[in-house]
């Protein structure tokens, strides 16, 4: 609760594109720090209690870009994000499944941090360009 609360905020004050690079940024690193620190208890529980906070920070600046861009098809462009989203959380927990089960735990740290850093790639790809556009139509501006 408190995450989305913060999200809202902050892409009203910051912008969608750099909420949800620091959002992805931000779990890529605390996904790593729960595999490293996993065996530190109560560090362990902060690391956990700041990747809630953020796990799901992702979607606001998704949809203000994909609500930006779809016209009077929202509805059907959000449903398919849904979908989208549910079916990566799958794919991640089996291939997740697929590295502990060949390699062990302390594989999955890599693996975050290459599949974190495609993420980052992709908002950079096809969120950044949203921004520019926003300021040369003169839109947040006072």
């Amino acid at each position: 609760m408190t995450g989305n609360a913060a999200c809202g905020f902050l892409t009203d004050r910051f912008g969608p594109y750099m909420v949800l690079i620091a959002a992805v940024g931000a779990q890529l690193l605390l996904l790593v720090g729960l595999v490293a620190f996993g065996q530190h208890g109560f560090l362990t529980l902060v690391i956990a209690f700041l990747w809630g906070n953020v796990s799901y920070m992702y979607l606001v600046p998704i949809q203000h870009r994909l609500l930006g861009v779809a016209g009077d098809r929202s509805k059907l462009v959000l449903a398919m994000n849904s979908s989208t989203t549910f079916a990566g959380i799958a794919i991640g927990a089996f291939l997740g499944g697929v590295i502990v089960e060949i390699s062990g735990v302390k594989f999955l740290a890599p693996a975050s941090i290459l599949i974190g850093l495609v993420g980052i790639g992709l908002a950079v790809a096809f969120v950044r360009d949203a921004e520019p556009a926003k300021a040369a139509s003169g839109e947040g501006t006072g």
